[in-house]
């Protein structure tokens, strides 16, 4: 049995849809921590669930009698008025965010409170595993820990979960989703913050899972949704760089503020390449045509994203790390595609 002489009084935030497949891992992880249960809560929202999410939630409610647990339930608004409703109902110190088909590792809750100047912090930060189907990979993209914030943003990709915020930090910034905007809501919230931290406090420890799915939205196929989906992320990306701009000019902003941006700049390229223009190409389409409709969806989203970045006269400059000057060069493209190609095409195919 652990000694616990630091415990961080701490409310898990879970997010729920459909979610009946997965929840019994997740619960089992939080009911294996050898965690005092009077330092934990557990918040659920139950965002209009079809399946039987509703009746699993109370079953494990019942069974962690000896936790403060709560479900709350909704008609289906989305996940970003879902996670606005979550922070809303926190009162602990602390809160932290996981998805319903995620799992926490062994200790995670522990291993924050080892997190160095915890008190002091405004959020701490774990090493995080990738699981697809039964295999477990170090996901290097989220494991580049620092306490400079600079340093950790360069290589991670904003992802919500698997990060323990201070609540009075968040009531601070006033920091609130759109609602109906729910692609890369979790990376506009931590972009959102991002300008805004003083002190990050890192574990070293593996505290998280992240499960990829068939059924998560970097897995879905289904080409019909895709243009709402990259809207969505429009939505969010303008709010983000209008947020940390705050009405001044890119050219007005510090050294490190410029950091932070060039950073959101690349890890919304990054998502958007891989999850519409790859992916539709690659799943959508027949395999002689892959190669070509590749460049055309990238084209055609590429100037809807450099419309924003002239909005607010940001400066597209030579990125760190080899996966953003991969995003920097396909951005810079100059040659342009003849999308009538792609359009007929499409034509054809809903004949």
């Amino acid at each position: 049995m652990k000694n616990f002489n630091i415990c961080l009084e701490l409310s898990i935030l879970i997010p729920c849809y459909n979610s009946e497949k997965t929840l019994n891992r997740l619960f089992s992880s939080i009911a294996r921590q050898k965690y005092p249960s009077k330092y934990l809560k557990i918040i659920v929202v139950n965002d209009g669930s079809t399946d039987t999410t509703s009746e699993i939630l109370f079953k494990w409610k019942e069974k962690l009698n000896n936790y403060s647990f709560t479900i709350i339930e909704q008609k289906n608004q989305g996940i970003a008025q879902t996670r606005e409703t979550l922070i809303e109902n926190v009162d602990t110190k602390w809160f932290t965010f996981i998805d319903a088909d995620d799992y926490f590792q062994k200790n995670a809750f522990y291993n924050f409170c080892k997190a160095s100047d915890y008190e002091s912090v405004d959020i701490i930060v774990g090493k995080t595993w990738r699981q697809r189907n039964k295999e477990r990979h170090n996901w290097w993209l989220s494991n580049s820990l620092s306490k400079n914030i600079k340093k950790y943003l360069k290589n991670n990709l904003f992802f919500i979960w698997n990060k323990v915020y201070k609540t009075s930090f968040i009531r601070e910034v006033n920091f609130h989703f759109i609602k109906g905007a729910n692609m890369m809501e979790d990376q506009f919230f931590f972009s959102a913050i991002a300008s805004k931290i003083k002190k990050i406090g890192i574990t070293r420890h593996y505290t998280y899972t992240f499960v990829q799915s068939k059924n998560s939205f970097s897995s879905v196929v289904d080409y019909s949704k895709y243009e709402d989906r990259f809207r969505q992320i429009l939505v969010n990306f303008d709010a983000t760089l209008k947020n940390i701009l705050n009405d001044r000019k890119y050219v007005q902003l510090s050294k490190d503020e410029v950091k932070i941006i060039d950073s959101i700049v690349y890890i919304y390229i990054m998502n958007i390449f891989l999850l519409y223009v790859l992916f539709p190409a690659w799943y959508n389409f027949p395999r002689s045509v892959q190669a070509q409709l590749s460049f055309l969806f990238y084209n055609e989203k590429r100037q809807k994203v450099n419309e924003i970045l002239n909005k607010y006269n940001i400066e597209i400059r030579a990125p760190y790390g080899w996966w953003k000057a991969t995003t920097y060069f396909l951005l810079r493209l100059k040659k342009r595609y003849d999308l009538s190609k792609y359009l007929i095409y499409v034509k054809k195919q809903a004949i």
